[in-house]
């Protein structure tokens, strides 16, 4: 079985013009690599908007390394309230936190409470890349902006609008 691993290679001049590479088992992402010595995921907050409504803002990479942390923060915020979710902040997902995402509106909408998400289009990010070519906004009610998102969710009134 084959393992992938994420590795960069570094050549450095030597002062006897020898060159030496140095292979480092570094990563961009977090939890890119097994043994976790990626960087840390970013940050995760939670911030009440009104008594029907919360914020769960996700700033940095978030992945597999991080699933367990918003998926609480998902649980506390989302008890009773509508839930946006704003990945303005954030520079990487990958497939573990889109499915977290689907679950999470999955269960909401069996309590009659909706789940929304604010992308940054603008940025052309990895982010807003991931989201157009899964088509998450055919899925997820989705915002260009976190103020776009916080007034559908105190309307209430049907399908916000997409981006």
């Amino acid at each position: 079985m084959k393992r992938w691993r994420c590795c960069r290679r570094v050549r450095t001049g030597t002062r006897d013009g020898t060159w030496q590479e140095d292979v480092t088992d570094r990563s961009d992402h977090a939890g890119d690599l097994l043994d976790g010595s990626g960087p840390p995921p970013g940050p995760v907050t939670i911030e009440v908007v009104s008594a029907s409504a919360a914020v769960v803002t996700l700033g940095g990479d978030h992945d597999v390394s991080s699933r367990g942390a918003i998926a609480d923060a998902f649980s506390v915020a989302a008890t009773g309230r509508d839930l946006l979710v704003d990945l303005s902040d954030c520079t990487f997902i990958d497939s573990t936190i889109i499915k977290l995402l689907l679950q999470t509106m999955r269960a909401l909408e069996e309590n009659d409470a909706r789940l929304e998400i604010v992308i940054d289009t603008e940025s052309h990010g990895h982010v807003a890349r991931v989201a157009e070519l899964m088509g998450i906004a055919d899925v997820i009610p989705t915002h260009g902006s976190r103020s776009d998102g916080i007034r559908s969710l105190a309307a209430g009134d049907g399908p916000p609008s997409r981006f």
